[in-house]
C-alpha cells in the first residue's frame, strides 16, 4: 500500500510540474505563441496634452492567471468545440457561437487597474456590450449597482446566469444616467459608432466617467452570420481609419472623434486585449487603447 501511495504521489507531482511545459508544447504544435503583452506608449509620438494623460500599466496577477488557465479544459474538449463551431457558424455569428459553446472568454484589465483608470466608488455602472461577463466581473467591485447591455440573446442569458441584470439592446432607453460607463471593444463592432458615442455621452451623469476601449489600428467589422462581416453604416474620420501605429491612432481618436463630441481625455493607457479563441483554447491578442473620458464642462450638443 505504501508503495502504491508513493507511485501515485510521484505521478501527481510529475503532472503538476509538467503541465506548463505540456501546454507550451501544445501551443507550439498548434502554431500559437505566448502573447506579447504590450503596455508601452511612446509619449514623444503624442501631442503634449495627450502625452500628459498617459498612465502605463503592467501585467498583474489577474492577467497572468487568465493566461495560465488557457487550454485547461483539455485538448479533446477543445477539438469537439472547434468541430461544433465549424458547423454552427453556418447559422450563428461569432458572439452567439461563443455564448452557446461557452468559449472565447476575454480579459482586458483587472479590478485594480480599472480603479486606477476610473476612480470610484460609483453608484451605478453601465457595462455596454458585456459579452459573457468576464470583464464585467473585474469592473463590478467599483460600483454599488451594475447593469449590462448585450445585443446577443445567448450572451445576455449568460450574463443573467452570472447574476448581472442585462438589457437586451445596445443601450438602455433614453433618460437613464450613470456615473460610470464602460464600453470596451464595442465601438468597432457597432453599426453606428458615432451615434453610440453620442448616446454614451448623453447617459453620463454630471462628473461621470466613460472608460472606452478601442482596438488599434481601427478595423471595424459588424458581425454577421456564416462568418460574414459588414462595414458600419457610419464612418469614422479618415485620420482614424488611416492611422498605423498605436500612438497615431490614439491621437486621431482624441483629436478627430472624442474632442469634437465634447469629451475630455483624463487617462490614456495601452493594454493587451486577450481572448481564448485560439487553437486548443490558446490566447489570441489584440492591441487595445483605453481612454478615461469625461464630458467637457459647459458642452452643449
Amino acid at each position: 500500500m505504501d508503495d502504491l501511495r508513493t507511485r501515485v504521489e510521484q505521478s501527481i507531482d510529475f503532472r503538476v510540474h509538467m503541465r506548463p511545459a505540456l501546454r507550451s508544447a501544445l501551443a507550439e504544435a498548434s502554431g500559437s505563441r505566448p502573447p506579447l503583452l504590450r503596455y508601452g506608449i511612446d509619449r514623444a509620438q503624442l501631442p503634449p496634452a495627450l502625452a500628459a494623460c498617459v498612465t502605463v500599466l503592467h501585467t498583474d496577477e489577474a492577467a497572468r492567471r487568465f493566461i495560465d488557465e488557457a487550454g485547461s479544459q483539455g485538448a479533446l474538449a477543445q477539438m469537439v468545440k472547434s468541430g461544433l463551431a465549424t458547423l454552427l457558424h453556418i447559422c450563428l455569428n461569432l458572439t452567439d457561437l461563443n455564448a452557446w459553446l461557452r468559449r472565447g472568454e476575454m480579459f482586458v484589465l483587472s479590478t485594480t487597474q480599472a480603479r486606477a483608470l476610473m476612480g470610484g466608488p460609483f453608484q451605478r455602472l453601465l457595462d455596454v456590450g458585456a459579452g459573457d461577463g468576464a470583464v464585467t466581473q473585474q469592473l463590478a467591485p467599483l460600483a454599488r449597482d451594475v447593469i449590462c447591455t448585450e445585443v446577443s440573446p445567448p450572451m445576455a442569458a449568460r450574463l443573467r446566469e452570472r447574476g448581472w441584470p442585462c438589457v437586451l439592446a445596445e443601450l438602455p432607453a433614453a433618460g437613464f444616467r450613470f456615473d460610470a460607463i464602460s464600453c470596451l471593444n464595442v465601438l468597432c463592432r457597432a453599426k453606428r459608432p458615432l451615434t453610440l458615442l453620442r448616446r454614451l455621452r448623453d447617459m453620463l451623469a454630471p462628473g461621470g466617467v466613460l472608460l472606452i476601449g478601442v482596438v488599434v489600428p481601427w478595423q471595424p467589422a459588424v458581425l454577421g452570420r456564416v462568418g460574414v462581416t459588414l462595414p458600419p453604416s457610419e464612418a469614422l474620420p479618415a485620420a482614424v481609419c488611416d492611422a498605423g501605429s498605436f500612438e497615431e491612432c490614439a491621437s486621431a481618436l482624441v483629436e478627430q472623434l472624442f474632442e469634437p463630441l465634447g469629451f475630455v481625455v483624463r487617462v490614456l493607457t495601452r493594454v493587451p486585449y486577450l481572448s481564448r479563441d485560439g487553437p486548443n483554447g490558446s490566447i489570441m491578442e489584440l492591441d487595445d487603447a483605453l481612454f478615461t473620458l469625461t464630458v467637457r464642462e459647459g458642452f452643449a450638443a
